[in-house]
């Protein structure tokens, strides 16, 4: 019978040990570029975009504030999703979702939640809402996740107590002071809103604010939406406001169209 030298099967040995190790650092090695282009493409992260035309995706971003500056620039176009899939801080001076006129061009978006309850969280500066609609049209925010149970999925929130006056959970504005240049036919329903009012605060916090674009108050007392028509507000809990909507039309420019229904204001505590 033939047999196999020692220093033959030694060799075979350590060939094989040395393969193996080749094989588990390139599955490694793979993993990680799966993982780095996985991250980079737009799979993962706080935010997912999704369009019917320009850049398709999914795209991912860190905020809302984000996913906007893209859209505005054009970056994404068509009827637009986009997803939130964890939880974000929105910087202090939000980026405005602005209407559709180039380099822009969308038809629609919708922002919902997907995969979970997640809280879009800002701590905003006068005059901003941590979500802003300005000239928008054809948004809906929509909090249901249907793969989640419950109906309001989706939070948007301060996170900080009442240190800055007139600023609003989502405002919804016009692109100016005068005109027909309001954000038409936006939906915002199925959501829980908090502002940063404490107990004891006095501060003008606002959960939905329609408004123009003057950006030297949001609390608007003799002037307003110019304009905004057929917007929905529907099935939220609205909490920690002092104004739980404020919606006061421009003079000669009324919020025709405007539904609230079915929302809850204050949280029984």
């Amino acid at each position: 019978m033939k047999t196999t030298p020692y220093f033959s099967l030694a060799s075979t040995f350590s060939n094989s040990l040395s393969c193996s190790k080749l094989k588990n650092n390139l599955l490694r090695f793979l993993s990680a570029v799966i993982l780095f282009f996985s991250f980079v493409g737009g799979s993962w992260g706080q935010v997912s975009v999704s369009a019917t035309s320009g850049t398709t995706g999914p795209t991912a971003y860190t905020t809302v504030s984000a996913a906007f500056t893209a859209i505005n620039t054009g970056t994404h176009q068509g009827i637009i999703t986009i997803n939130i899939t964890g939880n974000t801080t929105e910087p202090t001076s939000p980026t405005a979702l602005l209407k559709s006129s180039s380099p822009s061009n969308y038809s629609a978006v919708t922002i919902k939640p997907s995969g979970g309850n997640f809280s879009i969280n800002g701590t905003a500066t006068a005059n901003y809402g941590i979500i802003n609609l300005r000239g928008a049209d054809n948004v809906t925010i929509d909090g249901d996740d249907p793969s989640t149970s419950g109906v309001r999925n989706l939070t948007i929130q301060f996170t900080a107590t009442a240190t800055t006056n007139h600023t609003a959970v989502i405002r919804i504005s016009s692109n100016s002071t005068t005109g027909l240049d309001g954000a038409n036919n936006n939906t915002v329903k199925n959501c829980i809103l908090i502002g940063s009012r404490t107990t004891t605060g006095t501060n003008n916090i606002h959960g939905i604010n329609f408004s123009d674009n003057n950006t030297g108050s949001l609390n608007m007392t003799s002037s307003g939406g110019a304009s905004s028509i057929n917007n929905i507000i529907e099935n939220n809990l609205i909490t920690r406001v002092v104004t739980g909507i404020w919606a006061n039309g421009l003079s000669g420019y009324a919020l025709s169209g405007l539904q609230i229904k079915n929302n809850v204001f204050g949280d029984g505590t």
